[in-house]
């Protein structure tokens, strides 16, 4: 589940010995969007100290600094390099990004993920950065939910796409409100292209 205080609420009343376990995906984007405010406001700082010719290009860099750094050519690092000689905050935010991604990607079980967040937040403390003050609220009012994630790797991607397939074609056939046609279209959709190549 996303963190959504009233739904945990609700299945933990349903559903007493449920496992709840808060999806992967829904962290990342605040952890993401922390880094990303960063950027905005280091972009904004920089620029108002340089005149228009000598401005640092904010539109080119945003997609290199949502990337990890081993999905980018020498050239896309080297100007991410320049720039974080510029402002060496945002560097240590994006390795400290890097780093929780890693976590999530790479802890095998829920102690060892457990270890790797304690160890997380004493750097992102020692680092003085605050960009991250709200995603630490998150990771402590949510660690179990999160944790939990750990031990069955569950996720929500799947209902979640099938979910955004249903709305795109009620959208695209302008409310469609026959169950068989909207099953058929959605079959289509899904099967479709498999058939096809």
């Amino acid at each position: 589940m996303d963190r959504g205080e009233g739904y945990a609420r609700a299945v933990a009343a349903a559903l007493p010995d449920a496992q709840i376990v808060v999806d992967r995906f829904h962290v990342a984007v605040r952890y993401r969007e922390a880094v990303d405010a960063l950027r905005q406001a280091e972009c904004r700082r920089l620029n108002a100290e340089r005149t228009p010719e000598r401005a640092v290009p904010t539109a080119e860099l945003r997609p290199l600094l949502r990337r990890e750094w081993w999905s980018l050519n020498p050239d896309q690092q080297g100007r991410l390099v320049e720039l974080f000689e510029l402002t060496p905050t945002l560097a240590s935010a994006y390795v400290l990004r890097t780093l929780l991604t890693a976590i999530f990607e790479h802890s095998p079980d829920r102690a060892t993920a457990q270890t790797r967040f304690q160890r997380w937040t004493e750097q992102v403390e020692a680092s003085g950065l605050n960009c991250f003050d709200q995603f630490l609220n998150t990771l402590h009012h949510w660690r179990e939910g999160i944790l939990n994630d750990f031990e069955g790797r569950h996720a929500s991607g799947f209902v979640e796409g099938l979910n955004n397939k249903l709305k795109l074609l009620k959208r695209r056939c302008f409310g469609l409100d026959d169950p068989t046609e909207l099953f058929r279209r959605l079959w289509l959709d899904i099967e479709g292209p498999r058939l096809w190549v």
